[in-house]
């Protein structure tokens, strides 16, 4: 079976394409060339803008990084401490008659 790639319109087998679950026929519209080349056009153009992001995260200074809660900006009640998670609850032990289960 072939089919048309909708960037570069040379037909190709279906191995050519990638799988995408979410079309009807199951792949994904461009071959994997064009695709490929797509994404290292992608990152070459924000690779600077990801490097200093990725800095930024390191050394601690990007916007939500540090004792802040989510995007509201404001500080945290324990001062950006992190808080031990949370208890599990009802999880294997007896049931009890009258309760609800859930699973």
């Amino acid at each position: 079976m072939k089919r048309t790639c909708t960037k570069c319109g040379v037909e190709h087998p279906v191995e050519f394409f990638n799988k995408d679950r979410t079309r009807a026929d199951g792949v994904y519209p461009q071959c994997k060339d064009c695709t490929r080349g797509n994404c290292r056009r992608v990152y070459s153009k924000y690779h600077d803008k990801h490097i200093a992001l990725k800095q930024r995260w390191k050394d601690g200074t990007a916007s939500g990084v540090g004792s802040t809660t989510g995007n509201t900006g404001k500080t945290a009640p324990n001062g950006g401490a992190r808080q031990p998670p949370a208890t599990k609850r009802n999880c294997g032990g007896p049931l009890r008659l009258g309760s609800t289960a859930r699973s």
